[in-house]
């Protein structure tokens, strides 16, 4: 991920690090499956996991060999299974990755990490509509000029404008937690997705421990149209985060200034814009609409948008 853009917490999840250890969890998940399964020895596995041990206590030095590995081998999984081998150093290291194809692990790793995003994801929404109900419940009858089309249109709350964000943010939500269910999906059933070297019980533990659901069917891979689902999930969710950008600047633009508010010593320094004008008798005209959002200020709380019903409740 770019930097710049991405915040640690997020950008950790998708580094190359991350991923292998992910693959390598994968990997030990299955072998202690064949143990028992009766397939893989007991002394064998314990040579493995002591080799897993060394890649887990250096992750940067097993990226570093797998990609070299992975241009003189040409294929990212087999790079990554000959490093840790090594580190194995014992015919044990035969068991490792045994019945398995790339995208067992490839998928699988894949799945955890858009599990562990859209956590981070989900909790953030959690937060921000917390705010936003603050703001809804504060700026209740916060008289401000409601628009059409762009243009001033009858007199509105700021209050009623938050109320609607946090709406649109619980669908927001329900989404995120929908595509977190829906990308949590591994497999491990072989090569074309038969199960024919590996019994079902294998894949079974092996997603149970990552906290997946297993896929119903699989092919090479992970059916697609799962991954769509999460990305259209957040394409929209980030729709909406743009739609209240804009709203929010266009209130703050110098033609509205919904969002700006004077101090008594800041008077002289700049004029507000007549939207944003206090709502009294001796400071505005009859035609200015911050003169007719007061006028309607008593009618505010005999509208149904005036009542408790449709603010968000204190959490």
């Amino acid at each position: 991920m770019i930097p710049r853009y991405s915040r640690p917490e997020m950008r950790a999840i998708w580094t190359d690090e991350n991923k292998l250890d992910l693959w390598l969890q994968i990997e030990m998940h299955a072998s202690e499956a064949l143990v028992k399964e009766g397939i893989v020895p007991k002394a064998d596995f314990a040579k493995m996991k002591a080799g897993a041990k060394k890649c887990f206590a250096n992750l940067p030095a097993l990226v570093r060999r797998q990609k070299k590995l992975e241009r003189t081998l040409n294929h990212d999984v087999i790079g990554f299974t000959t490093a840790v081998a090594e580190k194995i150093k014992h015919k044990a290291s035969r068991w490792l990755h045994f019945g398995l194809t790339s995208s067992d692990i490839v998928d699988t790793a894949f799945a955890v990490q858009m599990k562990q995003s859209a956590e981070i994801l989900i909790a953030d929404v959690k937060q921000v509509r917390k705010s936003i109900a603050k703001q809804a419940r504060k700026h209740k009858f916060t008289v401000c000029i409601g628009r059409s089309h762009g243009i001033q249109a009858e007199p509105t709350t700021f209050g009623l404008k938050m109320a609607l964000m946090h709406d649109e943010f619980g669908r927001a939500l329900q989404r995120l937690e929908r595509c977190k269910e829906v990308a949590s999906i591994g497999k491990l059933s072989g090569a074309v997705g038969t199960n024919a070297h590996l019994p079902p019980r294998v894949e079974n533990y092996v997603c149970k421990k990552l906290g997946l659901k297993v896929a119903p069917l699989a092919t090479q891979v992970v059916q697609r149209d799962n991954h769509a689902e999460f990305l259209n999930a957040i394409a929209v969710v980030g729709a909406s985060i743009e739609r209240w950008a804009v709203e929010f600047a266009t209130c703050n633009a110098p033609k509205c200034s919904r969002l700006r508010s004077l101090s008594p010593k800041a008077k002289k320094a700049a004029a507000p814009c007549r939207t944003n004008v206090t709502p009294s008798r001796g400071n505005v005209s009859r035609g200015c609409p911050a003169f007719c959002a007061a006028t309607h200020l008593r009618r505010w709380k005999t509208l149904p948008f005036g009542t408790s019903a449709i603010f968000p409740t204190a959490a």
